[in-house]
């Protein structure tokens, strides 16, 4: 089971979902509609560019 990383809710089996790389282990899941930009909130596309920082987010 994988919980989204934005709401915390589960993401179901056969839910699409955004899978992001973060390191050589670990990796992040949003559902899609959580996969938003922290600064205007709007939503992430399949095929935009985006990047992470490691401010308010627990990862280090």
């Amino acid at each position: 089971m994988i919980d989204c990383y934005q709401c915390g809710q589960l993401i179901e089996p056969l839910e699409l979902a955004f899978r992001i790389p973060y390191g050589q282990k670990q990796q992040i899941y949003y559902h899609v509609r959580c996969f938003t930009c922290t600064e205007c909130s709007r939503q992430l596309h399949k095929g935009e560019l985006y990047g992470l920082t490691l401010i308010n987010t627990g990862l280090n």
